[in-house]
């Protein structure tokens, strides 16, 4: 009985020989960490925390004074089995970092490093020096893999500043997340909110921001970007600003780095939106003036390509609406306001009434054709976009009331040129009636001459073809109108048995043969 209580003892508080070397590594055959090593150093500490509860309830000093000698035999092997850990890692380590210098891919992380891990947890310094292998190994990965993709592939994007940038945030982005999860496999869980998680993480991405503030730096000054690729390349920053915080769940310095170049981009784009703004206000109308602005030209072409990135952009609904109403309020709206200034707001029909008038009305007619062929111009720029609706509207009732005022101030001085006012304000008589007919037909059948008041030049200058139709068919019409106001006042003062054959034609025919 007594050898079988020694036994037992032994067995509960005692490692075999077996097991010492195994902790201890003083064989070749043990010298190795496996889950043999891990399964003794449990044992090792379960037998140390034994005889530390059992000396509260000892009640002989001999069996306490044995049990505090088997504490420090314990503690002994205990601290040399974590030694060997240490040095082990440290070699796991500085393997890893040979073969990603030969260019081996990175393998992930082996289940006894993370054994090892968790049980260097009450040993600090010890875990301070694995810590550092570990950030080494894993902050020369994040190094070679970022200038291999430089290499092979980003750098051959740097003529096209969107791609350029996207891949070196894509890289980065993706960089985070593999070392959120090298942190999880490690520890079993990612919680940034754990300071020993949080502190490695930011050791191991703490050459993030030097590497992406350099390259965009570099791109920034040795490429003039276009206010387009500004405004594309502040949203950019704030996507993925966005990801890497969703990533890493605290606001590292990497996030600070990349908010601080959104916000370089957004100045620069600021700065030049407040020049393209400054230009428009500041700019005087030329009198004499019928096509297009070049002005009006270059602006609507740059609101165009920042406005097709309205639907690509990725960022916060609410931000991405405040982003492009400024662009509005700083291009388009000006932009209306230079063709509603005083001079327009003075313009007024012309009816022409006598032969001095008609000078007026064609530099009226040449002041409402300018003011059309510009804003048409910004009304087909913002009728591409649902998000410029109503501002297309407020321009669309603009242009339509100033192509009111050129068709009546056009057809009033044809009508003139025809005779039309003339007879129409006095008592008809049949010679008044025939005089008027042959020379209103004269006009009609000779229409393709330059001179002639029906060969409608002001569609000349007007720039677009749907408003040239609309113009000529509004104006024919007009003039199909008043021909029927004469032709039943003469039918009515019956001034011939047969006034239809003095008047050769029906109203309803007239369009016709003035639009042949």
């Amino acid at each position: 009985k007594r050898k079988d209580e020694v036994e037992d003892f032994m067995n509960k508080y005692q490692l075999s020989s077996v097991e010492n070397k195994i902790l201890t590594g003083v064989s070749s055959e043990y010298d190795h960490i496996d889950d043999k090593f891990f399964a003794t150093l449990k044992k090792a500490h379960n037998i140390k925390k034994k005889c530390e509860q059992a000396i509260y309830s000892s009640q002989s000093p001999s069996a306490a004074t044995t049990q505090i000698e088997i504490m420090e035999e314990m503690s002994m092997y205990m601290s040399s089995a974590y030694h060997r850990l240490s040095e082990w890692i440290e070699t796991k380590c500085k393997t890893m970092l040979v073969e990603q210098e030969n260019g081996n891919q990175q393998k992930p992380i082996e289940d006894e490093i993370r054994k090892a891990v968790n049980a260097l947890q009450g040993h600090p310094t010890l875990l301070e020096i694995c810590f550092k292998e570990l950030i080494s190994v894993r902050k020369r990965f994040i190094h070679v893999n970022f200038f291999n993709a430089l290499k092979t592939h980003i750098d051959l994007q740097a003529i096209d500043i969107h791609t350029y940038l996207s891949q070196i945030f894509a890289h980065v982005h993706i960089a985070c997340a593999s070392e959120t999860e090298f942190v999880e496999a490690l520890f079993g869980v990612y919680d940034p909110m754990n300071s020993q998680s949080r502190k490695i993480i930011e050791a191991i991405i703490e050459p993030l921001p030097h590497f992406i503030s350099t390259r965009v730096a570099d791109t920034y000054e040795s490429h003039e970007m276009k206010i387009r690729e500004l405004f594309d390349a502040s949203h950019m920053c704030e996507l993925y600003r966005v990801k890497i915080h969703q990533v890493l769940q605290f606001e590292s310095a990497l996030e600070i780095c990349i908010k601080d170049l959104e916000t370089q981009f957004i100045n620069s784009f600021n700065e030049k939106l407040k020049a393209i703004k400054e230009e428009i206000t500041t700019f005087v109308c030329p009198e004499h003036e019928i096509k297009v602005l070049l002005i009006t030209k270059e602006s609507m072409e740059k609101f165009t390509n920042l406005m097709h990135l309205y639907h690509t952009s990725v960022v916060d609904s609410d931000r991405r609406d405040e982003d492009f109403n400024k662009v509005l309020s700083s291009i388009v709206l000006p932009l209306i306001k230079l063709f509603q200034n005083d001079r327009s707001k003075a313009l007024e029909t012309v009816i022409v009434k006598e032969t001095k008038d008609i000078e007026r009305s064609n530099s009226t007619i040449a002041e409402f054709s300018f003011l059309v062929n510009n804003l048409n111009v910004i009304f087909t720029s913002l009728s591409q976009f649902a998000f410029c609706g109503d501002t297309a509207d407020e321009v669309e009732t603009l242009m339509n009331r100033y192509v009111e005022q050129l068709i009546t101030t056009v057809t009033s001085r044809i009508l003139f040129q025809c005779g039309f006012y003339q007879i129409n304000n006095q008592e008809l008589s049949l010679e008044k009636v025939k005089q008027f007919v042959e020379e209103f037909y004269e006009i009609l059948f000779d229409a393709t001459s330059e001179s002639n008041p029906l060969y409608l030049k002001e569609l000349n200058d007007i720039d677009s073809n749907k408003w040239v139709k609309y113009i000529r068919s509004r104006t024919i019409s007009e003039i199909s109108n008043a021909y029927r106001t004469l032709y039943d006042k003469a039918m009515k003062a019956n001034l011939h048995p047969n006034m239809s054959e003095v008047l050769y034609h029906k109203p309803e025919n007239i369009a016709l043969l003035i639009d042949v």
